[in-house]
């Protein structure tokens, strides 16, 4: 690592933000096309990817800010250095051409990053992090003579999902000759090109009297100029204050790489999506697709290892490439955690001197073709009373995923289904449908299990009683009307004949267990006199409240 210098920087294109400055208050809004992520107030990410220029502003002097481009996540660039006072405020800008010899914070560490669009561009102190994504912005063609002697160049601004950035935000249109001639924002017409998506015409007027023309050129001078003088700019976040996001295409022949002053470019490469993220008895059968990033490689050779046995493939591409592995070879490896390896042919300016094959970035994949053992259910299916908290176990440690319905519902699999965190509560008749589900995304057999739940039954309702025969053995029958119950059924009734003093208080009773459960009445043998009959029924899951009493009868 360089030592750190923190002192004043100067720049050889130091007029490039010149007229922007930042301020401690809140910032302007960045375009609503802007692909802003995450800027702090009082910050600005500025980026000219057409020459791999990050200026990060809003920083205090001194504080050490590292700036990280990512690409599908893998870091392609990287430098830290102190915040130092500069033409826009204080604030580090990396690849920008230093005055002199190159300190922290001026070039990028070891390597200059082709910065594309949908690159995401970080600022940070450790702490805080400002962070935004790079957008299409650029010249699509040379300046060219419109019927009327304007001068007109196309090009296109849009974000790198393809959102079109309208021209009205382009609030950044400028043309330099140096110090002597230049076109600002306000005299350059910029207008939607239809037929492409963020399309865009600049029209130079070369009649006007521009507000820079120290050197008083004529007309035709001027068209000579914008016509063959490389100074065009156009973007967005170049006024004052700086906004949270500034996004700036520099030049026609200004190529990307390191800027007067840093070093020639190194490299970074990388494995950075494995797909899918495992392999298991459903994903086998497409094998397995793997990309990844480089730089300055010729050819990248992918292996896929186990830890004993190891596979390997071509990639197709460099810069952005992807390898392919296919069943048969997935099937020689071992059931493991496999590691996924890039392997790039590169120059000798990339290898220290001498070319050949390097390594990357790795990434593992799990391969797991076992299934695991169906998850158990506590209590088991069945008939049950009241609410039933159902709990669940995958002897494994696997995840479960369950659903509930009358079912027919759809079975979970391994990433549909509800995952279980703890007992279902059941309170109604439910079928319960759950699998295991391990690491790698394989599935159990389906655990299916029917619960039942019931209640105790309604209290009879009494009915009528009537006084036994006159003569013969004394008794009186009892009647009522079934009871209503939840699931189950009525397993008999209890009986009881309250035999009454003649002021109405109970003197004894007698009860007769009745195991008929369609019986509706009962003749009871009982001793001369006065009663009443009380019922409730019995069914699996208790007994049911006492009916009321019923009317007064004599037995008989």
């Amino acid at each position: 690592m360089k030592q750190k210098t923190p002192t004043r920087r100067r720049w050889r294109n130091a007029a490039v933000l010149a007229t922007a400055a930042v301020t401690a208050g809140a910032l302007a809004a960045a375009p609503a096309s802007a692909e802003v992520v995450d800027v702090a107030d009082g910050h600005n990410v500025g980026v000219f990817h057409s020459i791999d220029m990050i200026a990060a502003f809003g920083w205090a002097a001194g504080e050490d800010v590292t700036v990280n481009v990512l690409r599908d996540g893998v870091l392609i660039g990287t430098e830290t250095g102190p915040a130092v006072e500069g033409p826009d405020g204080i604030g580090i800008e990396i690849n920008h051409g230093p005055e002199g010899a190159a300190v922290d914070g001026d070039c990028w560490e070891g390597q200059t990053p082709d910065i594309l669009p949908g690159d995401v561009i970080q600022a940070t102190n450790g702490t805080d992090t400002d962070e935004v994504v790079v957008d299409h912005m650029g010249f699509t063609g040379e300046p060219f003579l419109a019927p009327n002697g304007d001068v007109l160049l196309d090009g296109v601004a849009k974000t790198s999902a393809g959102v079109a950035i309208p021209p009205s935000a382009l609030d950044s249109a400028e043309f330099r000759d140096g110090s002597r001639f230049r076109v600002f924002a306000n005299e350059i017409r910029v207008t939607p090109r239809p037929g492409e998506v963020g399309g865009f015409r600049m029209r130079y007027n070369p009649n006007r009297n521009f507000e820079r023309n120290r050197d008083n050129r004529t007309p035709a001078q001027i068209r000579q100029t914008l016509l063959t003088v490389d100074g065009h700019m156009i973007g967005f976040g170049h006024t004052e204050p700086l906004p949270l996001d500034t996004q700036m295409a520099e030049g026609l022949g200004d190529a990307p790489g390191p800027a007067p002053g840093c070093t020639g470019p190194s490299a970074q490469w990388g494995v950075n999506r494995v797909n899918p993220g495992a392999v298991n008895r459903s994903t086998l059968a497409g094998g397995l697709t793997v990309n990844g990033v480089a730089h300055n490689a010729t050819a990248v050779r992918v292996e896929l290892s186990d830890g004993t046995n190891t596979v390997a493939t071509q990639a197709t591409g460099t810069a952005n490439w992807s390898a392919s592995f296919t069943r048969a070879q997935l099937q020689r490896l071992d059931d493991a955690e496999l590691t996924v390896n890039g392997l790039y042919t590169v120059p000798a300016l990339v290898a220290g001197g001498e070319g050949g094959e390097i390594t990357g970035k790795t990434q593992t994949v799990l391969k797991d073709l076992v299934r695991p053992t169906a998850p158990r259910a506590t209590p088991r299916a069945g008939l049950h009373r009241g609410t039933q908290r159902v709990r669940l176990r995958a002897p494994g440690g696997d995840d479960i995923r369950w659903t509930l319905g009358n079912g027919r519902q759809a079975a979970p699999t391994a990433t549909r289904g509800n995952l279980y965190t703890g007992p279902l509560a059941i309170t109604s008749d439910q079928v319960l449908k759950a699998r295991a589900v391990d690491a790698a995304g394989n599935v159990s057999t389906i655990l299916r299990q029917g619960y039942r739940i019931g209640n105790v039954s309604t209290r009879p309702r009494i009915r009528r009683a009537s006084a036994g025969a006159a003569g013969g053995r004394a008794t009186a029958t009892a009647r009522w009307q079934s009871p209503r119950v939840t699931n189950g059924r009525v397993k008999g009734y209890r009986v009881t004949a309250l035999k009454l003093r003649s002021n109405g208080s109970v003197a004894s009773q007698k009860v007769s267990r009745l195991r008929q459960p369609r019986a509706r009445s009962l003749q009871m043998r009982l001793p001369r006199g006065s009663y009443r009959f009380r019922v409730f029924a019995v069914n699996p899951f208790g007994k049911s409240a006492l009916s009321v009493r019923s009317n007064r009868v004599q037995s008989r």
